[in-house]
């Protein structure tokens, strides 16, 4: 079983695979191109808040909102993987696993 971890890490993809330890692209896993671009779009906040010293809580609480439901979606098309989401470089916190 595959298993991946989605997260806001700069300079990452958001997606790893921890089995080949490295950052995998989204359109590697043939994922829906809104989703692709929806995890893209993702990371570009997450990079700006960064940039930003994660001063504005509410919009860290947001992007990690948006991180889940993008771990959800990508659960649900791939349900064969086992899904993790870690709360990123913002908060450096535990991995959630999601039993879709």
């Amino acid at each position: 079983m595959r298993y991946l971890v989605i997260d806001g890490m700069l300079n990452g993809t958001g997606i790893r695979d921890i089995g080949e330890n490295k950052y995998i692209r989204p359109d590697e896993l043939k994922l829906d191109k809104i989703l692709v671009e929806r995890i893209r779009n993702w990371l570009e906040k997450y990079a700006l808040a960064y940039y930003e010293n994660f001063i504005n809580k509410d919009r860290i609480e947001a992007l990690d909102t948006e991180g889940i439901e993008i771990t959800i979606a990508i659960k649900k098309a791939l349900p064969t993987c086992k899904i993790d989401y870690y709360y990123s470089a913002a908060k450096s916190e535990r991995i959630y696993t999601f039993n879709i």
